[in-house]
């Protein structure tokens, strides 16, 4: 009996429909809530669920990602990332090991975990196309459950630009100027936006504390406008840079002007 309830709790799941996603806009939308329980099968000597995300998915919105909170348990549950997990506890998909499962397992028979995944964060960039609406599909095999995030539909939604960039659609920047970079402080993603005026030869570059050259983001001619780039917090050759305070400087024509910013943990 117990085995049907859990199963008839999944079918009150919930779906994302992010169709108002905007840049800036912080993002906290309910995928899912559940509740597993371990099953009780002769043959099961242990019993485990895998939550993943099948590749298309990655990544979903630049500046968005896919958390799993922990909100109830009744026994002992173990992970892939934690030799215990506790009532809480928050893990990120993909997990830092950079699996794209997160796998809880149940060694107790008759343990009960619940949990929600939710995808949050702030959009960063405007333009981006993504799933309109995410649903979940659980798939039994043997001993091993999969619950995977899919698409519900084909529907492509748009990430919508800030209330301030669609008043500036149609017109031309009066003045040089580079903008305080968004999120600050950030992990690992962030955008800057810039202001030209006219046509410039830009550099955009990024350096440490010290004054030591990370990487360039941008060099070369662009027209007037509002322009915008994401730094994902890497070197020039892909290796991620540690946590601190960073600098980003604009040289465009005679302008040039530097900004701080900081890169948590």
């Amino acid at each position: 009996m117990k085995r049907l309830i859990l199963g008839l709790i999944l079918l009150f799941s919930y779906q994302v429909h992010a169709r108002e996603f905007i840049v800036g806009v912080p993002v906290q939308d309910t995928i899912l809530t559940y509740v597993y329980g371990t099953g009780v099968t002769p043959w099961c000597t242990s019993d485990s669920l895998r939550i993943e995300l099948p590749d298309y998915i990655y990544p979903y919105v630049t500046g968005l990602n896919f958390q799993v909170e922990i909100t109830s348990i009744s026994g002992t549950v173990i992970s892939n990332v934690s030799d215990t997990v506790r009532v809480g506890d928050i893990y990120q998909l993909p997990i830092p090991s950079g699996s794209k499962t997160l796998r809880l397992f149940y060694p107790d028979s008759g343990c009960v975990s619940g949990f929600l995944i939710e995808l949050v964060g702030t959009p960063l960039v405007a333009g981006e196309s993504y799933a309109c609406s995410l649903t979940t599909v659980r798939t039994l095999a043997w001993c091993f459950n999969w619950l995977s995030i899919i698409p519900f539909d084909d529907s492509i939604c748009t990430v919508q630009p800030s209330a301030s960039l669609t008043e500036s659609i149609g017109e031309l920047p009066e003045k040089y100027e580079l903008k305080q970079n968004y999120p600050n402080p950030f992990n690992p993603f962030t955008s800057i936006q810039y202001d030209l005026p006219e046509q410039s030869q830009v550099t955009l570059m990024i350096y440490d504390i010290l004054g030591i050259e990370i990487q360039t983001l941008v060099n070369t001619n662009q027209d007037a406008g509002y322009k915008s780039v994401i730094w994902d917090g890497t070197d020039e050759f892909g290796n991620s840079v540690g946590i601190g305070i960073y600098l980003y400087q604009i040289k465009a024509g005679n302008f040039s002007q530097t900004k701080k910013m900081l890169l948590l943990q």
